[in-house]
């Protein structure tokens, strides 16, 4: 450490020895990179026509994320305001739709109602599941990442997002409704069986504690906003918190389901082994597989409610 920090000439004369016979792999810059730095270049030079359409190819190469394919939309939006502000307001607003964190369009957006899958909840996910992942390994990874974020604490915005990224992975469909101009539930799920849940998420809640007023206020709201755009259809309210115990200050909503702590860890487990079958010999693949997987580890439409929450009560 001394001939270090001290420069010894011996272990300078050395060290050069050793880094001379360092070999490098070649940089690799991927294709849409290229074309974002062209496309701001472009930009620089006041060619926003050129711009956009280097731009255009970042949006066209990115074929497996929703969500950085809007955002790269929202940037094509910015050069085609220059040229054309109506067309810009259009890209705007299809980005927004596949990311809500985006900017709105002058506009604004339009609530769009979450629809159940069209097809029976096997076939949803094993269809969902091979666009999702390459491989087994790679299904094994995302859902135990998936685990990660399933997880009490302060992380509550990657919480909610692995709570919509569940119905998913489960053959459901799901959304954030909070994240709109006018705020609903912090989850959305809309079952294959035509029904809805309604999911107030309180991760960052503390064991021990009852749940109180407000949350249980916050929940009654999103009944009221879910009735408000769904009034033909059907819901279960759902609140995650540590304990299924109401303050006796607090109204339970009607038919309130709650995922409590020991209901949450059956639920990772019941999901770790789904995910292990699945990936046995790409069972993920075929939708007779999944739906038996499904239905052994209770992640059924009709299933999930009972065997994952508890009745909320005082």
């Amino acid at each position: 450490m001394n001939q270090c920090l001290e420069r010894d000439r011996d272990w300078i004369a050395y060290s050069k020895g050793a880094l001379a016979q360092v070999r490098y792999d070649a940089s690799m810059v991927v294709e849409t990179a290229k074309a974002e730095r062209l496309a701001f270049s472009e930009a620089m030079r006041g060619d926003y026509v050129s711009a956009a359409r280097e731009q255009q190819s970042v949006v066209n190469g990115i074929t497996d994320d929703d969500a950085t394919q809007a955002l790269q939309q929202q940037r094509l939006a910015t050069y085609i305001n220059f040229f054309d502000p109506s067309q810009a307001q259009q890209i705007r607003k299809t980005a927004n739709r596949a990311n809500m964190r985006l900017l709105r369009p002058l506009a604004g957006v339009q609530y769009e109602r979450l629809k159940a899958a069209s097809r029976p909840q096997a076939e949803q996910a094993s269809s969902w599941l091979q666009a999702r992942y390459e491989s087994g390994n790679d299904l094994l990874l995302g859902f135990n990442a998936l685990a990660q974020d399933l997880d009490w604490g302060p992380r509550t915005d990657q919480f909610e997002q692995a709570v919509r990224d569940l119905a998913e992975h489960i053959g459901h469909v799901g959304q954030r409704p909070e994240q709109l101009p006018k705020p609903g539930p912090d989850n959305l799920w809309a079952l294959s069986d035509g029904s809805f849940c309604v999911i107030e998420a309180k991760s960052d809640a503390d064991a021990g504690h009852p749940v109180y007023k407000k949350w249980a206020g916050q929940l009654s709201q999103a009944m009221d906003w879910f009735r408000e755009q769904y009034p033909s259809s059907q819901s279960v309210p759902v609140l995650i918190h540590p304990e299924e115990r109401f303050d006796s200050h607090a109204a339970i909503p009607s038919g309130c389901r709650v995922i409590t702590t020991e209901r949450l860890a059956r639920l990772k487990k019941a999901l770790a082994s789904f995910a292990t079958g699945l990936a046995s010999n790409d069972a993920f693949r075929d939708p007779a597989r999944v739906a038996s997987l499904l239905n052994d580890h209770g992640l059924t439409a009709a299933e999930f409610i009972r065997r994952f929450s508890v009745e909320g009560r005082y």
